[in-house]
C-alpha cells in the first residue's frame, strides 16, 4: 500500500519519513496542484488536501491528514469513505494566523490602512486619534491554539485578555494565558466593555451568522472587529452596515462567506475594513509545513502502533474533539 504525501518535504524530513516507515508503505510524493485521481486509488495513508471529488476513487483510503484546520469540504454526508480516520492540522497554523491578525489590529488602531489609501491616492492628510493596544480589553472568541497564541502576542503589550471556549473546563495554559475566561453563553454580556474582538470560531450549526447587526450593536462604537475563523460566522452585509454607519469603528476579515468575494459584495471599497483573500494562513510562512509535517509524523507513530490519532475529526462535531 502507498503512502501518498502532498507536501514538499525538504530532505531532512523526507528521511525522518522514510525511517518511520521503514519499508512499510511505499512513499509516493505528489504537488497538491498534479495530484491526479489514480494517484488515490492505492492510497492507505494520503497528507495533504486532495480534491474531495477524488475520495470517490480512494478505495484503500484508511486515514486522510489534511494540511488544514479546516475540512468543510470533507465532512459533507456520503463523502468520506465509511471506516476511514480523517485529522487535521490544529496546531500549525497558531503562528502565522495569530500573526496576521495581531498585525492588521495594529493597523486599524494606528489607521495604517487609511494612511495606505491615502498613499495611493497621493492625499497629504492626518487621518486623526489612534488607540493602543496597552490596556486595552481583548476578547477572543474561540481559545484554542490560534486565539492562545494571538492573545500572547497582545499580552505581550499590556492588554487584558478575555477569553471566550466553547466548553467551561480551563487549563493551567487558559489560565496562565487569560484573565478571564467565560463560555459562549457569555458571549453578549461581554462585548459592550471591550475594544478587540477576535474570532476564531469553527463552521457549525451554532457560529452561522453568530456576527450580525445585533451583535455588532453591542460593541462600542470604537471597537474592532477581526475574522481569521470561518467567513460562515460573519453575516457580510450587517457587517458592511456596521461598518459604513460607524457602529464599530473598523474591522480586519480573512475569510469570506463565498471565495473569492464576488464584485457584487458590500464589503468591497470600505475604507475602514482590511480585506485579505484568506491568506492568514495556508503555507506562506515556511515554518508551518514543519508544523504540520510535525503533526502528521508523530500521528503516523500512533497509526503504525494502532494507537488513536490526534485532530480526529468527530463528523458531527465538524471539528475535531479534544
Amino acid at each position: 500500500m502507498n503512502l501518498l504525501c502532498l507536501w514538499d518535504l525538504d530532505e531532512n524530513q523526507k528521511n525522518e519519513l522514510k525511517k518511520l516507515v521503514d519499508k512499510k508503505y511505499d512513499l509516493v510524493f505528489v504537488s497538491e496542484k498534479n495530484v491526479k485521481e489514480e494517484h488515490v486509488k492505492d492510497a492507505e495513508i494520503i497528507w495533504g488536501n486532495i480534491p474531495a471529488s477524488f475520495l470517490k476513487e480512494a478505495t484503500s483510503l484508511k486515514w486522510l491528514q489534511l494540511g488544514t484546520a479546516g475540512v468543510d469540504a470533507y465532512i459533507v454526508p456520503g463523502i468520506f469513505p465509511k471506516n476511514a480516520i480523517l485529522t487535521n492540522a490544529t496546531g500549525a497554523y497558531g503562528k502565522s494566523v495569530s500573526e496576521h491578525a495581531f498585525s492588521v489590529m495594529l493597523m486599524l488602531m494606528k489607521n495604517l490602512h487609511l494612511y495606505r489609501d491615502d498613499q495611493s491616492k497621493k492625499i497629504w492628510a492626518d487621518e486623526g486619534s489612534v488607540t493602543s493596544p496597552k490596556d486595552a480589553r481583548i476578547l477572543v472568541v474561540g481559545f484554542g491554539d490560534i486565539g492562545k497564541y494571538f492573545a500572547r502576542l497582545c499580552k505581550s503589550l499590556g492588554s487584558y485578555i478575555i477569553g471566550v471556549k466553547k466548553h467551561s473546563a480551563k487549563s493551567a495554559d487558559d489560565l496562565r494565558i487569560a484573565d478571564e475566561i467565560y463560555t459562549i453563553e457569555k458571549l453578549d454580556s461581554l462585548l459592550p466593555s471591550v475594544d478587540v474582538v477576535l474570532s476564531v470560531v469553527p463552521n457549525t450549526k451554532e457560529s452561522l451568522d453568530m456576527w450580525n447587526e445585533r451583535r455588532f450593536s453591542l460593541m462600542k462604537s470604537s471597537a474592532f472587529f477581526i475574522n481569521v475563523g470561518r467567513g460562515s460566522s460573519v453575516n457580510e452585509e450587517d457587517l458592511a452596515n456596521a461598518l459604513l454607519s460607524k457602529k464599530i469603528r473598523g474591522a480586519s476579515i480573512d475569510v469570506t462567506k463565498t471565495e473569492p468575494l464576488p464584485s457584487s459584495s458590500p464589503l468591497w471599497g470600505i475604507s475602514n475594513l482590511i480585506l485579505t483573500p484568506h491568506c492568514a494562513g495556508s503555507y506562506h510562512l515556511k515554518e508551518t509545513v514543519s508544523f504540520i509535517f510535525n503533526i502528521a509524523l508523530k500521528n503516523l507513530e500512533y497509526y503504525i502502533k494502532g494507537e488513536k490519532l490526534n485532530n480526529e475529526i468527530d463528523f458531527e462535531l465538524g471539528y475535531a474533539k479534544k
